[in-house]
């Protein structure tokens, strides 16, 4: 059921997307009974087909309120959107960066961050994508 809602979902935005020729914008939030692990706000916007602008942005529970914030492209499988951003370091290489891999299940009731790797450089130690982006809502403000 989740995924042909999600399914839905995704057909109604290309939809809109091409009718319209805006992008189309969701954007997920914490849900308030899941404010002890942090808080997170997640926009997706559709930029082509199977294209996805995705921006993560994260505060810890943790008394240091440690933050964290990545953007970046992410391709569609299904209800899954998977997300590689360079990670860039100034005595890095250029040409063949580290990857930050963020995976993201999401539909029109909720989203959550199923895992991540080598992405501590874009939130450090004391906050997590995983933790903080594991229950995920619609946003009532965009």
């Amino acid at each position: 059921m989740k995924r042909t809602l999600m399914l839905f979902l995704l057909a109604a935005l290309a939809q809109a997307h091409a009718q319209t020729g805006a992008p189309q914008t969701i954007v997920y939030q914490t849900a308030p009974n899941a404010a002890a692990a942090g808080t997170a706000r997640l926009r997706v916007t559709e930029v082509e087909p199977n294209g996805y602008a995705v921006d993560l942005t994260i505060v810890a529970s943790t008394p240091s309120r440690h933050t964290g914030h990545v953007q970046g492209y992410a391709t569609r499988a299904g209800a899954r959107l998977v997300a590689k951003v360079p990670v860039f370091q100034p005595d890095g290489q250029l040409d063949r960066p580290p990857l930050c891999t963020l995976v993201i299940d999401l539909d029109d009731a909720r989203a959550k961050v199923l895992s991540e790797e080598g992405c501590a450089p874009f939130h450090g130690a004391g906050a997590s994508f995983v933790e903080q982006g594991s229950a995920l809502v619609p946003s009532t403000h965009p």
